[in-house]
């Protein structure tokens, strides 16, 4: 039996085994990462869907009260919540602001804001501008 070789088997393995390891510690984190981008992601478009409930909110009121009477108050929906205010702008125009807030641990993890120009005539209501704020 030839001494000089007697750990070499091992040590190859384990070598190996660590190589293995490395490659799989870092597949797992790769994997970990691109999971909490993507739920970061779904959590963003359903803070900007909170959003726009809130912007059709305030216009399904005014279609049934005649005026927008929102207040500061939040509105729970989902994952989460949404706020709007309205502001008279001349010529029967309203700036209306929402704020979308998904909180689906009671912790806001993602927030979008629309920011819409609404033009009143005696029977439609129609968005004359709308932007959604990063």
């Amino acid at each position: 039996m030839n001494t000089q070789n007697s750990g070499s088997a091992l040590i190859i393995a384990i070598t190996f085994l660590l190589i293995v390891s490395a490659v799989a510690a870092g597949a797992l984190a790769l994997t970990d990462r691109r999971w909490s981008e993507e739920r970061q992601w779904e959590r963003q478009v359903v803070a900007r869907h909170l959003a726009e409930a809130g912007i059709d909110s305030a216009i399904a009121r005014f279609h049934s009260a005649g005026r927008f009477d929102i207040g500061d108050a939040a509105t729970a929906l989902g994952e989460g919540r949404f706020r709007v205010t309205a502001q008279p702008l001349p010529a029967s125009h309203y700036r209306l602001v929402a704020i979308g807030e998904c909180q689906p641990d009671d912790i806001v993890t993602a927030r979008a804001t629309i920011e819409a120009e609404i033009a009143v005539s005696a029977k439609t209501v129609s968005i004359v501008r709308w932007e959604e704020k990063r």
